[in-house]
Order: C-alpha cells, then sequence, then structure tokens
C-alpha cells in the first residue's frame, strides 16, 4: 500500500475558533472536501487562541487531537517558535506544507522557512487576500520590511502560490516576479438544502436583508448603514457578526439608533450556521460591503441558498446583474442605497427569477467536483 501524503496546514486560528471567519471556513471546508481521499492526511497547527481573544480555547495544548477529518495541534503563541517548528516538521514529516496568509510570524514565516531549510516539502502559500492594495497598505513599512527580508532569503523559491482568482493571481506577480501560481477558488459551504424560501413572499417596494460579516473597518457596515440613510422605503434588516473592538461596536450601534424611523435594523451578534439560515431563510438580499474581498464566504453561501447579493466593486463575484443573482454597487452610500432600491423594486416573481440566478451562480462558480479536483491537482503536483 502506497503511503499517504501528509499535508501540514499552518494557519493562526483553526476551529472550534470562528471569529477570524473565512480563513477558518476555507480550511474548513477544504478539509472536509478532501479528508476522505484515502491517500491524504490533513495536519493543521494553529494557535490556542480565537481571533482577538485573551482567554484560550478550550481544548487540550501542543499535542495532536482529532478535529473533523484533521488531527490538529493548538500552540499557544509565545511558546511556538523555530524549534518547536522544527520538532514538528521532523517528527510529522509533512510532504506538503501549506501556509496561509503572509505575515503571521509564528503560522505564515517560521513554517516557511523551516520547510525551505529542509527541502523535503513542496510549500503551497495561500495569500489570502493579504496582497491588495487596500491590505498592503495597513501597516505598509512592517510589510515591506518583512517581504524585503523573506526575499532575500530566497524563501518564496520554489514556492506554489495559490489564488483565488484573476485579480489576486495579478498581485502574487506583482510581489514574486515568475511566481508559480495555480488559480482556483476557496471551497465553500453549500447552504441551499438547509434554507426554507418559501417563509416570505416578496412584495415589491420593501425589503429584508442580511450582513453576515465581522463588524469592523475592514468590513464597513457604517457604509450600509449610510446608505439606509438615503432609502424611504421600509427594509428590515440584521447585522451578524462579533465585533472586537468597543469603541467601534459603539459608533456602530448609535448610528443604528439614528436611523429613519421606516428601517427596522437589529445587531444580533454572533451566530451559528444553523441560526445563519434561518434569517437567510427570511432575507430577500444578503448585502456585503468589505473594501475588498479575495472571496467571501459569506457572499457563496447567500448565493447557495438562493439568495441575491449586493457588493461592492472589489470582489471575485462581478457581472451579477447578466445572469439576475444580485447587483455589484459603485463602493458609496449611494451606491448600495440605489442597489437595494433596484432589488426592493422587485415583485414575488421577479424575486424568484433572482433566486434562481443566486442558485445558478453558485453553481457555475463554486462547482464542487471541479474544485475538489483543482485541488488534488495542487497537492499532487510534483514540487516545482
Amino acid at each position: 500500500m502506497d503511503p499517504k501524503t501528509k499535508i501540514l496546514i499552518a494557519i493562526d486560528w483553526y476551529r472550534p475558533a470562528h471569529k477570524a471567519g473565512g480563513p477558518i471556513t476555507s480550511i474548513e471546508n477544504l478539509v472536509d472536501l478532501l479528508g476522505d481521499e484515502p491517500h491524504l492526511e490533513f495536519y493543521v497547527v494553529c494557535s490556542v487562541f480565537d481571533y482577538g481573544e485573551k482567554e484560550p480555547l478550550d481544548v487540550p495544548q501542543e499535542t495532536w487531537v482529532k478535529v473533523g477529518k484533521a488531527q490538529v495541534q493548538y500552540w499557544h503563541p509565545k511558546q511556538l517558535g523555530w524549534k518547536q517548528w522544527l520538532h514538528i516538521y521532523q517528527t510529522l514529516q509533512p510532504d506538503i506544507v501549506h501556509t496561509q496568509g503572509l505575515w503571521s510570524p509564528k503560522f505564515s514565516i517560521f513554517p516557511l522557512l523551516v520547510a525551505q531549510r529542509y527541502k523535503k516539502a513542496k510549500i503551497v502559500v495561500s495569500p489570502r487576500g493579504m496582497l491588495t492594495p487596500q491590505a498592503l497598505k495597513q501597516k505598509g513599512a512592517m510589510k515591506a520590511g518583512v517581504s524585503s527580508v523573506l526575499k532575500a532569503l530566497r524563501a518564496y523559491k520554489n514556492v506554489v502560490f495559490h489564488s483565488t482568482n484573476d485579480q489576486e493571481t495579478e498581485e502574487i506577480r506583482l510581489f514574486v516576479n515568475q511566481a508559480k501560481i495555480l488559480q482556483m477558488p476557496n471551497v465553500p459551504r453549500n447552504l441551499g438544502a438547509a434554507v426554507n424560501q418559501t417563509k416570505r413572499q416578496k412584495q415589491s417596494n420593501e425589503l429584508h436583508w442580511i450582513f453576515v460579516g465581522r463588524i469592523s473597518p475592514e468590513k464597513n457596515p457604517l457604509l450600509l448603514l449610510e446608505a439606509l440613510q438615503l432609502l424611504e422605503i421600509p427594509t428590515k434588516g440584521y447585522f451578524i457578526g462579533g465585533c472586537q473592538s468597543e469603541t467601534y461596536k459603539q459608533q456602530f450601534e448609535e448610528k443604528i439608533k439614528s436611523l429613519p424611523k421606516q428601517h427596522q435594523v437589529e445587531y444580533v451578534g454572533e451566530k451559528s450556521l444553523e441560526e445563519i439560515t434561518e434569517f437567510l431563510g427570511e432575507a430577500d438580499v444578503s448585502i456585503n460591503t468589505s473594501i475588498s474581498e479575495n472571496f467571501g464566504h459569506a457572499i457563496a453561501e447567500a448565493l447557495s441558498a438562493g439568495v441575491p447579493i449586493i457588493v461592492g466593486p472589489n470582489t471575485p463575484w462581478q457581472n451579477l446583474s447578466q445572469d439576475k443573482s444580485g447587483v455589484v454597487a459603485p463602493y458609496s452610500a449611494q451606491g448600495f442605497a440605489d442597489a437595494m432600491q433596484a432589488i426592493a423594486a422587485l415583485d414575488f416573481a421577479e424575486h424568484q427569477a433572482y433566486q434562481e440566478g443566486a442558485k445558478k451562480r453558485f453553481a457555475i462558480q463554486c462547482e464542487l467536483s471541479a474544485t475538489k479536483a483543482k485541488y488534488l491537482n495542487l497537492y499532487l503536483l510534483p514540487k516545482p
């Protein structure tokens, strides 16, 4: 019997952590998709803390724990350095090291450098949207310095970069000249079977919406609240997601209180996936105001459930009006207000066409058997 291919994934957070959103979901879905392949074994090394939390998760530390279809080690970041990564690498002897992101010293840089030093493993790097112009501006001097050092150390030699869309492919090429890149989407969840869309029949000139994502400047929910100030039609909506900054949360909640009376808006905090499916079943549209998204799991999940979307221009989900799956809004309060007005104007039959368009967009852009084949190709191709 052939030995199994061992895939070691380094990521800052993993289940039961959930507050980092997309990166955790991407890897969990990937492990679920490929974890039953008889020739693959998944190992994950991550932090013992959830995103933004000071109290550790209730999990064993520094030992392998079965989580879903992977073995996982949880570490306090202060206890995880070069020596510990070297021990993990030498004892596990992975065939593939797959790092997530670029700038985390403990979960992106150390595992990359250890794998480069010992040269046995194929190295895959997923930038996770960290090379967009918007992302590079944040702590720009630090990132420029770190990337210069890593390039001097030839840390990206013979690395395969994982890109999720055409824009990210170009960003990687700008970051590493002549980089080896394989482009494939993140692995989404299909919520179509879990969401009941028969509960509500939409009427024209009204709108029920949801926003699923962190309450943070990057996701920019304040823009949605500014758009609502410009809308005269009645709306009902829910913000779903965690918030780490009390200052931002206070600003956000004050804006909700200042909305005109025709808007019923509630911040319901974090919800489980099962609870989110309930909200999706009542929603006419899912709205995403992120400054940029390299994928957007909440977007894909809404489409899979037959809920049209409103997004800005900096996501992979474009040309939505062509297949009636949603609206791409100019990135302004007026732009989102106009997009919401357009969806609100739909009557029941017209909205049904958008529901079908959403499902078709998901099926085409996130075709899971093709995505699975691409990831198997990513992992099983020989080293560059």
